[in-house]
């Protein structure tokens, strides 16, 4: 037996408003693909106003998702807090340098994993050159 959903009166929904003070302004200063790879060679520098809630207690930097090869855990414009390291584990998400550009993807042990399944994982071989950046911590959307 299927639930019915509940009708609500919108006459008597009241929309609470963050104030402006609950935000902080951070730079997004990288792009990273969740598409076929993004060449950055300086920092973007964008400003964001995140609610201070949704801010992790540690992280070194904020890169944007630019694509969606990587839905349904990112979604194109999502921030990720990054946190710089070349040690990535089995499993984690990184922002990586390619040969092919930069990429937000799902590391697994032979490849860079695209969890979209109509994009091709990125494969190690000879003629090409990948290296971790950091790791994903967390992800604000809006």
């Amino acid at each position: 037996m299927q639930e019915e959903p509940v009708a609500y009166n919108s006459d008597k929904i009241i929309a609470f408003s963050r104030k402006d003070n609950d935000f902080e302004s951070l730079i997004v200063h990288g792009l990273e693909s969740a598409g076929d790879g993004i060449w950055q060679e300086n920092d973007v520098d964008i400003e964001v106003r995140i609610p201070k809630d949704e801010i992790p207690d540690e992280f070194d930097d904020l890169a944007m998702v630019i694509g969606d090869s990587m839905r349904p855990k990112l979604h194109n414009g999502d921030i990720l807090f990054v946190t710089f390291t070349k040690q990535i584990e089995i499993g984690q998400i990184g922002v990586f340098r390619t040969s092919k550009g930069n990429f937000v993807k799902k590391l697994q042990p032979d490849r860079l994993e695209s969890l979209n399944p109509n994009y091709d994982d990125i494969y190690f071989n000879e003629d090409e050159f990948a290296e971790a950046i950091g790791v994903v911590e967390d992800i604000y959307r809006k």
